[in-house]
């Protein structure tokens, strides 16, 4: 079964709220496909049904170009999980293409090609048909030549785009935006650039980029940090194992191990800094998951699995323990803030 993230269902439904869906409206679809999902995924049906009711809603065939336009915004899920050196914009491009390709099953014939003078980066497959397929050629080449054109390259005379699809009236947008030599009704879409440029160097701060993982770990660390330089180090490993090894609970025992060091000491030492090492793991747990709640990228249900929960329930009634609120009052309480 081909099947796509959840988190991609969710940027979609953020880059239609940005293009003037009614938040109310996201909210239901949302809910709707997040009830489908397993284990994080929901079947690509569900994606092209989630596409065909925004596209029907809206009235905006074009969704495509607005999507693709927002790429600065979504940059981030596809960027920093594998690679955690990124110099060229080769490196970028392959990086987007591998985190894509693991999130979407159907992206796994997305690729980038060097023949002779040329890159070419070809579409993926989509099983989608008539407006569907014309959606995902639209959202591919917009993303990427606003990828290239964010990534600091300002002439596209080079670039050549081709697109299955005939010309359609709000191509004029993406021919306004970039004076590249676009061709209609061929054989596949790709664009293909000047391979010089796959040797560019791509500087991460312009887009200001952080994984998930690295932007909740400074979230924490801000609020955490400066109690003791032992406590700060037990906070990092904890973090490593909660974020990385999706591990929902680490034991002292296990933790003392990383640090080289034994749990009666781990513990005297976090007693001296005036913490337990339960109290520490679940004030740490607590700020993940109030840090995610807060962003609303996520369900309850989406946050419990990210934080190695594998039973909601559970997660619901840790998290009730560890702040006096359930996810649900908890996030009703900050948005009333």
């Amino acid at each position: 079964m081909i099947e796509i993230a959840v988190g991609q269902c969710l940027i979609a439904l953020q880059a239609a709220i940005r293009s003037g869906m009614d938040t109310s409206e996201a909210k239901e679809l949302r809910a709707q496909f997040v009830a489908q999902a397993n284990e994080g995924r929901v079947p690509l049906e569900v994606y092209n049904e989630l596409a065909r009711t925004i596209f029907r809603r809206m009235g905006r065939p074009d969704l495509g170009l607005e999507f693709g336009s927002n790429i600065r915004l979504v940059l981030p899920y596809f960027i920093g999980d594998f690679s955690p050196v990124t110099h060229t914009l080769k490196d970028a491009i392959q990086n987007i293409l591998i985190n894509s390709q693991m999130r979407c099953s159907h992206n796994h014939n997305a690729s980038l090609h060097v023949w002779f003078e040329d890159a070419i980066l070809r579409s993926p497959t989509h099983l989608g048909d008539d407006d569907l397929q014309a959606f995902f050629e639209d959202l591919f080449v917009s993303c990427w030549l606003h990828f290239f054109k964010e990534a600091g390259i300002r002439q596209f005379d080079g670039f050549q785009v081709f697109m299955k699809q005939p010309r359609q009236s709000w191509h004029g947008q993406l021919e306004e935006a970039f004076d590249a030599r676009f061709h209609w009704n061929h054989t596949e879409t790709r664009i293909q650039f000047p391979a010089r440029l796959l040797h560019q160097e791509f500087s991460v701060d312009r887009f200001n980029l952080e994984s998930l993982p690295q932007k909740l770990e400074r979230a924490v660390l801000e609020k955490t940090m400066g109690s003791s330089e032992y406590v700060d180090r037990v906070v990092r490993h904890m973090l490593q194992a909660i974020l990385h090894e999706k591990v929902a609970s680490p034991n002292a025992a296990d933790m003392a191990r990383l640090m080289h060091t034994s749990a009666s000491t781990l513990r005297r030492r976090l007693a001296d800094a005036g913490w337990s090492y339960q109290k520490l793991l679940d004030h740490v747990r607590a700020l993940l998951a109030s840090a995610l709640l807060e962003s609303r990228l996520m369900s309850t249900k989406e946050v419990a699995h990210y934080l190695g929960f594998t039973d909601t329930g559970n997660f619901r009634r840790a998290f009730k323990t560890w702040t006096g609120y359930s996810p649900a009052e908890y996030v009703r309480t900050r948005q009333a803030a």
